[in-house]
C-alpha cells in the first residue's frame, strides 16, 4: 500500500498523469520545515490539531506520524483533520490512515474545502497543505 500511494497515486484515484503528484523527499522537506525538530523538542506539537484541507490519500498526515515517532513521540497525542473533494481519493485517504493506526477525522463524505467546509469551527495548530492548484474547476 505505501508504495501504490507514494509513487502511483493516479493510477489508483483516476488521476491523469501531468497532475502534480509530490514524491516523499519533496513532502518530508516541506513539513520538516513546517513541524521542525526544534518544535517537537520543545513540547508544541504534542497534543497538537494538524488540519491538511486537501489533504489527497493522506500522505502528509503519515509523513507527520513517521516524524513525530522518529523524534521518540507519540503518535497518539495529536488530532487529525483532513478533507478531500475528490470521492475516491477520500476513501483511499481513510484507508491509508487506518490500515497506519492514525485516528483521523476526514470529515463524513467527501468535500470541498472552500465550497463546504466540514470543520468550520476547528482551529489547528499546524497546517498542512498542498492546494491543487493545477486543477481548474478548483474552489
Amino acid at each position: 500500500m505505501s508504495t501504490a500511494t507514494e509513487y502511483r497515486p493516479h493510477s489508483l484515484t483516476g488521476r491523469l498523469p501531468g497532475k502534480r503528484v509530490y514524491r516523499k523527499n519533496a513532502v518530508n522537506t516541506g513539513f520538516h520545515g513546517t513541524l521542525g525538530r526544534d518544535n517537537y523538542r520543545s513540547g508544541r506539537i504534542k497534543d497538537s490539531v494538524l488540519l491538511d484541507c486537501c489533504c489527497g490519500s493522506g500522505g502528509m498526515f503519515v509523513q507527520s506520524a513517521k516524524f513525530i515517532q522518529a523524534h521518540s513521540g507519540n503518535i497518539g497525542t495529536i488530532s487529525i483533520y483532513g478533507q478531500e473533494a475528490n470521492p475516491d481519493t477520500w476513501k483511499m485517504a481513510i484507508m491509508n490512515l487506518t490500515i497506519r493506526g492514525l485516528d483521523a477525522d476526514l470529515g463524513a463524505y467527501h468535500a470541498d474545502t472552500f465550497t463546504n467546509d466540514l470543520h468550520p469551527t476547528l482551529k489547528a495548530d499546524f497546517i498542512l497543505a498542498n492546494p491543487p492548484f493545477n486543477y481548474n474547476p478548483w474552489g
